[in-house]
């Protein structure tokens, strides 16, 4: 059982955390517990995985539906290729992979590089 502050009472609900780096180990922990977390803006696509962390829910829609419109943009507008700088932490890894596996499954993965900065 989770406790509060004090240790005496039980934490019923988690709020937070706005980066899915820290959403991420902590809804971990609350899986084990039982206690539901809700974040406000965390939008890793990982975090959607219901076997992985069943009790995690979140006011923002995931990454994956960013990266779907992304990638529709570039088709629609035949971008024969789009150069993508991202930040090598969990949020721009993880949007560029999704938009990365969008091209794959569409065989075009050649229009689409990038590169990781700091």
């Amino acid at each position: 059982m989770m406790l509060g502050r004090g240790g005496a009472i039980p934490v019923v609900g988690l709020v937070g955390a706005r980066a899915s780096s820290v959403s991420g180990p902590i809804a971990t922990l609350a899986a084990v517990q039982k206690v539901p977390q809700i974040s406000m803006a965390s939008t890793s696509p990982s975090l959607s995985n219901k076997e992985a962390y069943p009790f995690f829910l979140r006011t923002v829609p995931p990454d994956s539906l960013l990266a779907l419109a992304l990638w529709q943009w570039i088709l629609k507008f035949d971008v024969p290729l789009a150069a993508c700088l991202y930040s090598s932490e969990s949020y721009g890894q993880g949007l560029f992979n999704e938009i990365l596996d969008l091209a794959r499954e569409d065989q075009e993965p050649d229009r689409l590089q990038g590169r990781a900065i700091r």
